[in-house]
């Protein structure tokens, strides 16, 4: 064993994680919220027998318009939060009210430039983490908007992160922009949305009518609609025409559970590789992935 080498890696290890902590947005306070953000807050009566909804949007296709530019058409990301509920706003649930007799809405955009999916790390999920924590007693349920490729990547974190919650986290995303024909964005935010005030906690995954434990989600598609799967075990709700049946196993929701007594986990290490080891793996492919300075 190499000690020297391996000493030296435990100084890039944690050097790659100081540098990681410093990407991260804290949201320590409501002060460090953005404007559009705290005036939506404001707009909240103080009583108020309405449920509130945080929707933390962090990129990826359901939070993008198209907008016309000098090389033609392209998608980008938006902060016209009206534009992105348009199509929900005259929708109706099961009981025949509306989204603004149903509920209060914020939307954030957690991070100063959304990203694609594919690039999200450690840094974005403890960033969406802190403003989860900060607005906690604030709302009853989050919903997390987002790319598809890494969400099940982000899920996962945020069943870690949170070891003891008594409120949904509802990841969600699109294959398609809202502004599409056909697209599944609205479908889904509005699926998410319903999930976001049904009586559960814990972090699931709303996409396509199935409502799925957020911890065994596997991402099986990139085009069609019906884009993730889990074992069956894990699937613990539908959401047929604008109503949420759940069934299989759940918890319910804990009002017990308040910001000062939540149990979050923040320490995300890099340095993991996955792979798949087979019958005929050659042993000294693990020996020569020991070696790599970045592989811890």
């Amino acid at each position: 064993c190499d000690i020297s080498g391996l000493e030296q890696k435990v100084l890039l290890a944690n050097d790659i994680y100081e540098r990681n902590l410093t990407k991260v947005v804290t949201y320590s306070s409501l002060s460090d919220l953005h404007q559009i953000v705290k005036d939506q807050l404001a707009a909240i009566p103080n009583y108020t027998s309405k449920k509130k909804v945080l929707i933390l949007y962090y990129g990826g296709t359901l939070g993008m318009v198209y907008e016309e530019r000098p090389n033609g058409r392209v998608l980008v990301p938006t902060q016209d939060t009206q534009k992105l509920m348009l199509p929900l706003i005259h929708k109706k649930f099961c009981d025949g009210k509306t989204l603004e007799e149903k509920m209060h809405v914020v939307w954030l955009s957690v991070l100063e430039n959304p990203i694609d999916s594919t690039n999200g790390r450690s840094s974005h999920w403890l960033s969406i983490a802190h403003a989860i924590e900060t607005l906690y007693d604030e709302f009853d349920g989050f919903v997390i908007a987002g790319g598809t490729d890494t969400i099940d990547y982000l899920l996962a974190a945020m069943s870690l992160i949170f070891l003891i919650i008594g409120k949904p986290i509802i990841g969600t995303g699109s294959q398609l922009p809202v502004e599409q024909w056909g697209e599944d964005a609205s479908s889904n935010l509005s699926f998410a949305l319903s999930s976001a005030i049904a009586d559960i906690r814990g972090v699931y995954l709303a996409f396509y009518h199935n409502l799925r434990d957020g911890r065994h989600i596997f991402k099986i598609n990139d085009t069609d609609s019906d884009a993730f799967t889990s074992p069956s075990a894990y699937k613990i709700g539908r959401f047929t025409g604008s109503e949420l049946k759940l069934f299989g196993d759940y918890h319910r929701r804990n009002g017990a559970t308040n910001k000062g007594n939540l149990i979050v986990q923040r320490d995300f290490r890099e340095g993991i590789v996955e792979l798949p080891i087979t019958p005929f793996t050659d042993p000294r492919t693990l020996l020569t992935l020991s070696r790599d300075q970045y592989t811890h």
